[in-house]
């Protein structure tokens, strides 16, 4: 009886010895497999992320350009007022040193 209790604690050490390395395999592999899918995902999503970039990138230039070309319709409409007033005589001769024509 001593005999085969004994062999019976041999037979389960090597059980759990396989079920061990069983794991350890196990173990190892769903961690190689969850890092590449990991590594996959991350690829995507900085690729997906300079996409989003480039795009706005775009839109930002656009609206600049759009923004400018009304700045400059802006500057040439305030010359052109400018240059307008300047271009119109005063009148009836009145001085600029006398406001509203009062000349004592």
């Amino acid at each position: 009886m001593a005999v085969s209790h004994e062999e019976r604690l041999n037979a389960n050490e090597r059980n759990n010895k396989r079920l061990v390395e069983h794991l350890e395999v196990t173990t190892a592999v769903t961690t190689q497999r969850i890092q590449e899918s990991v590594e996959v995902y991350q690829q995507q999503v900085e690729e997906r992320l300079n996409v989003i970039e480039n795009i706005i990138s775009e839109k930002i230039e656009l609206q600049n350009r759009g923004i400018t070309r009304e700045v400059e319709t802006l500057k040439r409409q305030v010359d052109k007022m400018q240059k307008s007033q300047t271009a119109v005589p005063m009148a009836n001769g009145a001085s600029n040193h006398h406001p509203f024509g009062a000349r004592n």
